[in-house]
């Protein structure tokens, strides 16, 4: 019926091998090339010093992130409660984020601050649930002490919020922040 021509499809696989064989003597020369280029390509990466420049940024970049400040805006009121100037007092922190620094927020004003006359409009017994950041937007969840009064209680929610954007955009790019209070949107 069919008549198969075996001649044919020998040819085709015998054409085929050339391109294995080239594959095998291109890795085996890239190998060998490597091994050849690699000790001077080495030294040349030690001649250069630039081994220790790196180390000497990393170990800076540990140091820094172990041992920042953050700044941490506090309101002072001005002949009125309703009159309100912020300071920015820098407050030692063991490294700088998000978290940290809403936290050195809410333990309140450091003597510095105090001398200085700054008061917080965020209760004292408030604590930071959680903190999230997405386009630049700050999730901030706290605890339902958030909601207590003040001593400023005709000023609402409005001055702790601005208090807490403060503090956030002066340590990270924030445009603003939404305040959570145990999962609910304020």
């Amino acid at each position: 019926m069919y008549a198969v021509n075996m001649d044919d499809s020998n040819q085709k696989n015998n054409k085929q091998p050339w391109i294995l064989y080239a594959w095998i003597l291109l890795i085996i020369l890239a190998a060998i090339l490597f091994i050849v280029a690699f000790p001077h390509m080495r030294e040349a990466f030690r001649e250069s010093g630039m081994a220790e420049l790196i180390q000497s940024h990393v170990e800076a970049k540990e140091t820094e992130n172990l041992f920042a400040t953050a700044n941490i805006n506090f309101p002072i009121p001005v002949n009125s409660p309703d009159n309100i100037e912020f300071i920015s007092v820098s407050v030692p922190v063991q490294n700088l984020t998000r978290h940290t620094v809403v936290e050195a927020l809410l333990q309140g004003p450091p003597q510095e601050g105090l001398i200085r006359g700054a008061v917080t409009y965020i209760p004292a017994n408030t604590t930071l649930l959680g903190i999230t950041l997405s386009y630049e937007i700050a999730y901030v969840d706290f605890s339902r002490e958030f909601l207590e009064p003040t001593v400023w209680e005709s000023t609402g929610y409005k001055l702790r919020h601005i208090q807490l954007l403060k503090t956030l955009e002066s340590n990270f790019r924030v445009r603003d922040a939404i305040i959570l209070v145990e999962g609910a949107p304020l």
